[in-house]
């Protein structure tokens, strides 16, 4: 008979062998050390004097005479609660993936003695919130990190300081944002960040043939003066990081603090985050039924942000062309008139132009899709996604979140280990030959005699 172990609902060691069910006994200076003294859980209930010895998973001493006869279901209804237990404790699956994942192999007569589904459920909960409760959840930033997360914290600024900011990661893979990566992008989430910080935000790098984050930061507002600290902490972490392109989305804030820090860098635009500012803009006017069902519009729309694959000298003279063909409409050149003074032109006030607020040199791409190099942070958004599986609620509990953070740091070391032995996942068949298409296309752009064709064809390929 094999030995099964597992926990009752307080928690205290469990041991089912031979149609029973044991709990451990508490040490006491007689018993010998390395052997688990275990009685039968019923000892008081049927005054039954049943007990066991084991020394790891061997029983050492045969258990002695039952006052009362051994159920071989009950003690695997047990077995199964001891199994949600676990992953209550050890998952971030849902309530509902806990249960089925603990009674996909039991028998008919073991379900017909479970607890019903919601008490099951109400127990996955119990669980969770006294492991949750075990410490207690800080509700200001002045909170100490407990020993466990020390191992992932690379730099903390303090409880004393009102901006405080927490860097995590793992300084193995900090050493990827140097030597061959030319590249870094950079993005922030605010979904999966506990309510005492603004946004976690990470810097990724090219590993293998991916680019997963390097390290993360926690901080408390959006401000370029936040942005700047957070890079000179990067630079006192890993020092001497200079990378040759910075590729972050359509954030002021950041893309200054980036230019300040690294001025040698180039900095550019995500192409995504330019593509959603317009769709974005598009729904605030009232067309977003229109751009999702009129296909004629909605290629049009899409040119806007398709002149990123224009070459910048070029640019101007394109969008002119293109809002020619736009339908006169207030609502469209609604649109037109943010596209142009936000990333064409600039606001016009006093009969004098101002720079825009994003020139044409940070959101511009023809360069990058002629290489094939990326254009998008999309690896970041698909990170933050990732993120939201392992929670599965938003602004989850402090502690919750340096658990998720410090699993995830686990998953990348896996990455970085695999990346040294040149044992690379293949990267999605379908992106390498859009970028591909692309690149071709644009090769071809000196040729095009009607740009708007270009520009349209651009559009059709769904870059994002």
């Amino acid at each position: 008979m094999s030995l099964q172990f597992g926990s009752t609902e307080r928690g205290k060691s469990l041991l089912l062998y031979g149609g029973h069910e044991y709990v451990e006994r508490s040490r006491e200076p007689w018993m010998t050390q390395g052997i688990s003294y275990w009685r039968c859980r019923h000892y008081r209930k049927h005054k039954c004097s049943g007990s066991m010895q084991t020394e790891g998973d061997s029983v050492t001493k045969e258990p002695g005479v039952h006052t009362h006869s051994g159920d071989p279901v009950t003690a695997q209804v047990q077995q199964v609660v001891s199994t949600l237990h676990s992953f209550a404790e050890d998952s971030s699956d849902s309530v509902r993936n806990c249960v089925a994942n603990s009674v996909t192999s039991a028998t008919c007569d073991v379900m017909q003695r479970l607890p019903s589904k919601s008490s099951l459920e109400r127990s996955v909960r119990r669980k969770r919130q006294r492991t949750d409760n075990a410490r207690e959840i800080p509700h200001t930033r002045n909170f100490d990190i407990p020993p466990e997360y020390q191992e992932i914290i690379l730099h903390d600024s303090g409880v004393d300081d009102v901006d405080r900011i927490i860097c995590m990661g793992d300084i193995n893979i900090v050493t990827n944002l140097s030597g061959n990566s030319k590249l870094w992008m950079c993005d922030g989430t605010f979904e999966t960040t506990p309510i005492l910080f603004y946004q976690l935000y990470t810097i990724h790098a090219k590993v293998g043939s991916n680019y997963p984050p390097c390290i993360y930061f926690l901080l408390p507002n959006k401000a370029q003066a936040t942005y700047e600290r957070m890079i000179d902490i990067l630079l006192s972490v890993m020092p001497g990081l200079q990378p040759e392109k910075v590729l972050t989305d359509f954030e002021t804030a950041a893309i200054n603090a980036f230019r300040k820090k690294f001025p040698s860098a180039s900095t550019s635009g995500c192409f995504f985050h330019l593509s959603q500012c317009v769709i974005r803009k598009i729904a605030s006017v009232g067309l977003k039924a229109r751009y999702e069902n009129d296909r004629d519009f909605s290629v049009l729309m899409k040119c806007l942000p398709a002149l990123a694959f224009v070459p910048e000298d070029d640019v101007i003279t394109v969008f002119e062309e293109l809002v020619l063909t736009l339908p006169q409409e207030p609502e469209v050149e609604e649109v037109v008139a943010y596209f142009e003074s936000n990333y064409i032109r600039g606001m016009q006030i006093g009969g004098r132009r101002r720079d825009p607020r994003f020139p044409i040199k940070l959101w511009n791409h023809f360069e990058d899709a002629e290489e094939c190099a990326p254009k998008t942070t999309n690896c970041c958004e698909g990170f933050h996604n990732a993120l939201k599986s392992v929670y599965m609620c938003a602004h989850p509990t402090m502690w919750k979140f340096l658990k998720g953070i410090a699993r995830d740091i686990a998953v990348q070391r896996l990455v970085h280990q695999n990346a040294l032995v040149h044992r690379r996942d293949a990267p999605t068949n379908k992106y390498i030959k859009l970028a591909q298409r692309l690149a071709t296309k644009i090769k071809m752009y000196r040729a095009e005699v009607d740009k708007l064709l270009y520009l349209r064809a651009v559009a059709n390929m769904q870059v994002v």
